[in-house]
């Protein structure tokens, strides 16, 4: 049996109360946890939490819900989001749907979290009036299968320069990345580990860090550690000298699939091999990887061992050999420094 208690924000001396907090939030009676899905939209600013509004001990979560104008003063609506067959409403976070991608309306407010029942996994709900009504999707999870069981408490964003949603996902000792056009189809991307380095994700595919330095003589180094999933080993690398968009650049590259570490160099998106190197790489092993450059010359090591040494400038020569071809001589105003 449940205990009730009721309390109003409406109600005269509500402010008043002992222990009422005056400029932290606190919910109009019993348990609160987790701040979610937090989000301004027209003017207001959307708080959600873990909520048990039935006692003032954890219990069967939902999502409660307020809203302010000065993150001061709260009105404070009702529930969200309630738990259903797929389980109790865990963290997550809420993002507005501008450009309309999961085809729930303009401007759609849509929460994403954790469906916490046999098993954790990722659902989206949505409101079409400022978040006063809430509709779960009908095709929820989005994400049905957990990889471990401690997966939980996504975080979604818009990013711009690719043009996707991307999420972070808390699985017990990492951070999974995935990534969707639409917020209901989402794709493994990449993780971050316990030891604080770079985890290259396996699925046949590569993992960057990045570095935007251009300058003649610069180092640049981190940790990378190859992941095995599903029998597919990882490959991982650093970027540098690079346009924001990596289109234009310099790749040390680590392979474990194949045994190789390779320098290359991207070229209008293009990928473009400098030089590879036979080199013995171990899965769920951590490579520290250096790349250091002296003027024309660039160095990459691995675990302070030099693995590949090669002179810029003849790479710089090729690239102005080709833009003359390409551009009838005219050096002085093609850019080439670049990408360099």
């Amino acid at each position: 049996m449940f205990t009730i208690n009721s309390a109003n924000a409406e109600d005269p001396g509500y402010y008043n109360e002992p222990y009422r907090n005056q400029f932290h939030f606190s919910p109009e009676a019993n348990w609160m946890n987790d701040p979610n899905g937090m989000v301004f939209y027209k003017g207001e600013y959307h708080l959600f939490y873990q909520y048990h509004p039935y006692g003032t001990t954890w219990g069967p979560m939902h999502w409660g819900h307020a809203v302010s104008k000065d993150l001061v003063n709260w009105e404070h609506l009702p529930i969200a989001l309630s738990p259903d067959e797929n389980g109790q409403i865990f963290s997550g976070s809420a993002v507005i749907d501008w450009n309309n991608t999961a085809g729930f309306g303009k401007e759609a407010m849509v929460a994403i979290f954790t469906h916490a029942g046999d098993k954790q996994v990722q659902s989206i709900a949505y409101s079409l009036d400022k978040g006063r009504t809430w509709e779960k999707y009908k095709g929820n999870p989005v994400m049905p299968d957990p990889p471990i069981q401690d997966w939980r408490d996504p975080k979604v964003f818009w990013h711009e320069e690719s043009n996707q949603w991307v999420m972070s996902l808390a699985a017990k000792d990492k951070i999974m990345f995935y990534t969707s056009p639409n917020l209901k189809e989402w794709e493994y991307a990449s993780e971050f580990g316990e030891d604080g380095g770079i985890q290259a994700n396996s699925l046949d595919r590569t993992s960057y860090t990045m570095s935007s330095q251009k300058g003649e003589s610069f180092s640049y180094e981190g940790d990378i550690t190859l992941n095995e999933k599903n029998g597919r080993e990882g490959a991982g690398g650093l970027v540098f000298r690079s346009d924001r968009s990596a289109k234009n650049g310099y790749v040390a590259s680590l392979d474990a699939k194949n045994d190789v570490i390779t320098l290359s160099k991207n070229v209008d998106g293009t990928n473009e091999e400098i030089e590879r190197k036979p080199f013995t790489l171990k899965t769920s092993t951590t490579y520290h990887v250096k790349v250091e450059t002296d003027g024309d010359q660039i160095q990459v090591s691995v675990n302070d061992q030099s693995v590949i040494k090669k002179n810029r400038y003849r790479i710089r020569l090729w690239i102005l050999w080709i833009v003359s071809v390409e551009f009838n001589g005219c050096l002085s105003k093609c850019g080439v420094q670049e990408y360099i």
